[in-house]
């Protein structure tokens, strides 16, 4: 289903992901499965191979598989519920956060380097990246709409 956001929807939305990304990137750096992170870090890899060649879809279903890992780490039922619904409610507007391929080089470029924090159990570091992510793409979708 399609809903209408105005700007100040989106920014509300963006706030509550912060808040929520914070806690659940702080504990999956703690607690995602090896063979998980392997398995991000070649999806990325392959990613970062094509440079330039890389399609809308394949960013967006990388991080995806990414947050997916994320959540599942969590073992939170409610908490993938409630992110899962305020996640659906900016998914209309996601594809103008990477509608420039400098954006979508740079945000497969930042999830393979919050795959390595993970790896590397880096819980500052991991919020961080994930921090300038949603920054860029909030930063894109309100240059795209304003």
């Amino acid at each position: 289903f399609l809903i209408n956001l105005t700007l100040e929807d989106i920014r509300e939305i963006f706030e509550l992901r912060e808040a929520l990304d914070t806690f659940a990137v702080r504990r999956a750096a703690l607690t995602l499965e090896p063979k998980r992170i392997d398995k991000l870090a070649k999806r990325f890899g392959s990613l970062i191979k094509k440079g330039n060649r890389i399609s809308f879809e394949e960013m967006r279903d990388a991080w995806s598989e990414l947050f997916d890992a994320v959540l599942e780490s969590l073992g939170n039922k409610r908490f993938m519920k409630i992110y899962s619904d305020l996640f659906h409610q900016v998914e209309v507007v996601r594809r103008f956060s990477a509608s420039a391929l400098e954006r979508m080089v740079e945000a497969v470029r930042l999830g393979e380097q919050l795959v390595q924090a993970l790896a590397r159990r880096d819980v500052d570091q991991a919020e961080a990246l994930l921090k300038l992510h949603r920054k860029k793409s909030k930063e894109a979708i309100f240059r795209a709409l304003s």
